[in-house]
């Protein structure tokens, strides 16, 4: 991505895209070489969409911002939040019959391709939106970068499913669900904690309408972690 970005702002191109090896993930720079955060890229995809499809389901996974359901119900669509990882989206699409699907992790899902994700088929409908617009890329999400995010984070712990049960003790006074892991929602912040579907480790992502907040709340809810997790290694000796 670093590659990608100074290429970008050295030719001062509008932006630049970048595959993974098999071509299924997309994320995008800005014309600044700023990486494009994935879920901000599916809110502008799906609003594009939704105008030739008023009223269409979107689905989005739950690590996503807010902003990303808000952008959605704005521009007239039905936002639908899923577990995160292809298999469970691609059922989900098909089941709710969505128009289109936003993986944070830059999996974009089309159903007039056989509802699966495709990266050259971002690639175009980035090209047409970039194309059709007289401001930037940056300024075409400008406005939807309306909450600060922490990206995904990974922690090791001794236990996660313990570690998870200790978390929704702590915030036992946040709206709690258990899509996938452990969600907790408050009024201006949110995280939620997942075991990896590949790795022994946990997955966490925050967001909150501050960048204060966010940081503040990260802090205390990797203390409380580490906190968990030293109980969980008293307990086993």
């Amino acid at each position: 991505m670093d590659r990608l970005a100074n290429i970008v702002t050295a030719r001062n191109l509008d932006f630049g895209i970048a595959f993974d090896g098999d071509a299924d993930r997309a994320v995008a720079v800005d014309e600044r070489g700023e990486v494009v955060p994935p879920d901000l890229l599916g809110g502008l995809i799906a609003v594009r969409l939704l105008e030739d499809h008023p009223g269409a389901t979107i689905l989005y996974d739950l690590r996503a911002s807010r902003a990303l359901p808000e952008l959605i119900r704005q521009a007239g669509g039905n936002p639908i939040r899923t577990r995160v990882g292809h298999a469970f989206i691609k059922l989900a699409m098909r089941k709710q019959q969505a128009l289109f699907a936003a993986e944070l992790s830059g999996h974009y899902y089309y159903s007039d391709l056989y509802f699966t994700d495709n990266g050259l088929r971002t690639l175009i409908e980035l090209i047409s939106l970039v194309s059709a617009s007289d401001a930037p890329l940056s300024e075409m999400l400008a406005r939807f970068q309306t909450y600060y995010t922490s990206g995904e984070i990974n922690q090791q712990v001794p236990d996660r499913d313990r570690v998870l049960d200790g978390l929704e003790v702590a915030y036992h006074d946040g709206q709690i669900d258990h899509l996938d892991g452990l969600s907790v929602d408050y009024p201006d912040w949110w995280f939620n904690v997942r075991s990896s579907h590949t790795e022994p480790l946990l997955r966490i992502n925050l967001g909150a309408s501050r960048q204060d907040r966010l940081e503040k709340e990260r802090k205390m809810l990797f203390s409380r972690i580490d906190r968990i997790s030293d109980e969980v290694e008293k307990a086993a000796d």
